[in-house]
């Protein structure tokens, strides 16, 4: 019977072994002299690094490379230690290289061996990448990672749930108890995130956090719990972000809203809205107070709206929206509108065009006011005036007005008749009146009397004085004057008053003074003596005859 041969626990490999055991390596060999030109390369390493027996090892130092990276290769060369080193060197493709290079000294010779580490470094460099895009994600989105151990409540939360929280990192991650005494206490977090513990699944709750200085929070909170391999939860991974801004924002323009519909309320302002796509008009309340018809949710169509509107102001209607449209300013027209009992109401209509993100047209909007009120009182006031002017035109009677301190004097065409001014303007001040409208001999009395009045004497206005008119006409003049306190701009002051042409009675007077006159002097020539009584009783009164 034949023995099988004895097993020699250390064979010693025969070269054709060896040779295909380097040439099979996932290590880069390289076998260099002294002065590091290659004498042997396995194919691995002239695969990677696209350099063959016969160049040198400093070849695989790219152009441009740091210095420090060849002088860590020329120091290896120099050593020839086994201690290992991470160098960036060219691979074949003129793309980073990165290998963990060692060598070691064999039979006068350099054996160097490299494991090539570039996918690793890859790996490295994009996870760092990705972790700075979360952190600005992060920090921009005011988001924040946390994560908890159940059923222990201990958690692990990144600095930004601790900036959101208003703690401070060094202190820790608080407990889950420790931390839903800072929740407000309506938004009843703490019964929710237990209840979530009980079963793995996704989860989310919105609630309010007291920071330590007393301000408050918005949170959004999403989590899973997820089970041990035991099919039981053990821990919750979540992220929570921050909405106190858009809360914030969400409320004001809520709190705007209401302002607004307010304002609209108090001022009986008409809000409305024309869709173009669905050519429907929606007012708010007063808009169908003042058509005198019950809120409509859906609006109403642009035909309907327009046969409210007078038929000889939807030419007017169709030439604003048309403008608004091709100017993309506001227009303002005056329009009548029929309620339903019949009446008709003045509205002022401003509209301005509403437009999408691509600039396109896609609804008017805008304001009305109903102005009947000051429209009839207008009326009212025009035909005042004219009654008024053409009882002035008839009596030949001046009326005027004027502001203090500014250039706001007005006159009728009386005033101009009677200062011989057709066609001027009137005085701008009272020292341009003085100067054209008074007699000279005149003027210090009526300025005197003027400025008293001005500065609040209570005595009534009421003045006579000459004007020089052309060709050396004198005319007497009775001007009566009131000022109108608070009716004025600023400090001004509203003068109004009438002026009437006196001087047939001044001629008048001084007829009758000229005859008495000349009846005294008859009277003292005859020795007549005169007396008058108001009858018996009465106390006579006698001349000095």
């Amino acid at each position: 019977m034949s023995r099988a041969p004895a097993f020699n626990p250390s064979p010693i490999p025969s070269a054709a072994v060896l040779a295909a055991w380097l040439e099979r390596s996932r290590d880069l060999l390289a076998l260099t002299d002294s002065a590091g030109e290659i004498a042997w390369a396995n194919a691995h390493f002239t695969r990677s690094t696209g350099v063959r027996a016969g160049a040198r090892i400093l070849d695989l130092v790219a152009c441009g490379a740091a210095d420090d990276t060849r002088t860590s290769l020329q120091a290896l060369l120099r050593a020839a230690a086994p201690e290992a080193r991470e160098l960036c060197l060219r691979g074949a493709s003129g793309r980073p290289l990165w290998l963990r290079v060692s060598v070691s000294a064999v039979s006068g010779q350099h054996l160097w061996t490299m494991q090539d580490e570039t996918a690793t470094h890859e790996l490295e460099t994009r996870a760092r990448r990705l972790s700075e895009m979360l952190e600005v994600a992060q920090e921009f989105g005011r988001l924040g990672l946390w994560e908890r151990e159940i059923p222990s409540g201990e958690g692990r939360w990144d600095r930004h749930v601790f900036n959101i929280w208003g703690l401070e990192p060094h202190e820790g991650a608080p407990t889950f108890d420790e931390a839903a005494q800072r929740v407000h206490p309506d938004d009843h977090l703490r019964s929710l995130y237990l209840d979530s513990t009980r079963q793995a699944g996704r989860y989310a709750q919105r609630y309010r956090v007291i920071r330590p200085d007393g301000s408050v929070r918005w949170i959004h909170s999403q989590w899973e719990v997820k089970n041990a391999d035991s099919g039981q939860p053990d821990r919750a991974i979540g992220a929570l972000m921050d909405d106190t801004e858009a809360y914030e924002l969400a409320r004001s323009l809520d709190s705007a809203s209401v302002q607004l519909k307010l304002a609209a309320e108090l001022a009986h302002i008409v809000l409305w809205r024309h869709d173009l796509k669905s050519d429907r008009l929606h007012y708010n309340d007063h808009g169908f107070k003042v058509l005198g018809m019950p809120f409509r949710a859906d609006g109403m169509s642009l035909d309907e709206a327009r046969s409210y509107t007078h038929p000889e102001d939807v030419p007017k209607l169709v030439a604003s929206a048309t403008h608004a449209l091709e100017t993309g300013e506001p227009v303002d027209i005056q329009t009548r509108h029929r309620r339903a009992d019949g009446s008709w109401r003045q509205l002022l209509v401003r509209r301005v065009v509403e437009r999408n993100a691509k600039g396109e047209a896609v609804a008017f909007v805008g304001v009305s006011l109903d102005i009947t009120e000051q429209v009839e009182n207008s009326r009212r006031s025009q035909q005042l005036a004219q009654r008024l002017e053409g009882a002035a035109e008839a009596g030949r009677m001046g009326i005027w007005t004027s502001l203090s301190g500014a250039d706001g004097t007005e006159w009728n065409a009386q005033m101009h008749e009677l200062f011989d001014l057709a066609g001027h303007a009137p005085p701008r001040s009272l020292a341009e009146a003085l100067q054209r409208c008074v007699h000279p001999d005149d003027a210090a009395r009526v300025e005197r009397m003027a400025r008293n009045h001005l500065r609040g004497d209570p005595a009534g206005f009421e003045i006579e004085f000459r004007t020089l008119r052309s060709g050396d006409d004198v005319r007497w003049i009775m001007l009566r004057a009131d000022v109108g306190h608070g009716h004025g701009d600023g400090d001004g002051k509203r003068l109004f008053g009438i002026a009437m042409d006196v001087t047939d009675r001044h001629l008048a007077l001084e007829a009758l003074h000229a005859a008495s006159e000349r009846a005294a002097l008859i009277a003292r020539s005859a020795g007549i003596g005169t007396w008058e009584s108001n009858g018996p009783g009465s106390p006579a009164t006698w001349d000095g005859q």
